[in-house]
């Protein structure tokens, strides 16, 4: 009962906080600090920076860091529904699908649309 109850708290903390940095990102007109995209390009940046290290003109690290943050935003999205399917696997296993994994399946077919899960 209590397990259950918290998996229902912890996913609908993380289903909240992936539409809040959504709407954060996509909607506020100005800037706002955001910690899932600041976590997304610090580790982003670290990638890149083990690239760079490599790299000894400036002209090819400034080709390498055009690339920066197209890419980090691009990445944003399945960041988003990682996050989002983590979060409704979780409620829907506090709601009784079990194992987890059956969970994540049924609602990887919801969130996608695939139509591979009856």
């Amino acid at each position: 009962m209590v397990t259950t109850t918290l998996a229902a708290i912890l996913g609908i903390a993380i289903v909240g906080g992936a539409l809040r940095s959504a709407v954060r990102t996509l909607v506020v007109p100005r800037a706002v600090a955001d910690r899932p995209a600041r976590l997304l390009f610090v580790a982003l940046r670290a990638l890149f920076g083990l690239r760079l290290r490599r790299l000894d003109d400036y002209a090819s690290r400034d080709r390498l860091m055009a690339a920066f943050a197209p890419l980090g935003l691009l990445l944003m999205l399945p960041m988003w529904l990682t996050l989002v399917l983590a979060g409704f696997a979780c409620l829907f296993w506090a709601a009784g699908v079990r194992p987890i994994a059956r969970a994540t399946v049924l609602l990887g077919s919801s969130l996608f649309t695939l139509g591979f899960e009856r």
